[in-house]
């Protein structure tokens, strides 16, 4: 038994007999004793498996997802500073962000794109160019 948990259950006890310390009956004291200890046991053994619990959600395997860069960042990126204002297409995109140092392909963005649209960031709206006709995206 570690120390931190000799201390956690000698806490407890004391709580325990505070709680019971005015029943007269002796008898009724042990039982009540008893019944307050377990309930106060079963707290403590929750409250330390929720924290537990949380430490494993902020680990630093998630906190890492939650901070890292990656296209869908990068888009993110964009629609904040204002840049899917007017209809883009997907090469003006990749522009953009080449010029923010990102290289990639269209296929790189493409999904990232359709999650924005279907999330209600971007909307996808056709574009006639020269004499074909292309997506754009522009903000919802």
């Amino acid at each position: 038994m570690s120390e931190s948990e000799l201390e956690r259950l000698k806490r407890v006890a004391k709580e325990a007999e505070g709680a019971v310390q005015s029943v007269s009956d002796a008898e009724l004291r042990r039982v009540a004793y008893d019944k307050v200890l377990t309930q106060l046991m079963q707290a403590s053994t929750s409250k330390s498996h929720s924290h537990s619990k949380q430490s494993t959600l902020l680990s630093p395997t998630t906190k890492n997802r939650l901070t890292r860069s990656g296209p869908m960042q990068w888009l993110s990126e964009l629609v904040s500073e204002g840049f899917f204002v007017e209809a883009k297409t997907a090469p003006v995109i990749l522009a953009r962000l080449k010029e923010s140092g990102h290289h990639l392909e269209q296929s790189a963005i493409s999904r990232q794109l359709q999650s924005l649209t279907r999330g209600k960031v971007l909307r996808r709206v056709p574009f006639k160019e020269g004499g074909g006709s292309r997506a754009a995206w522009v903000i919802w």
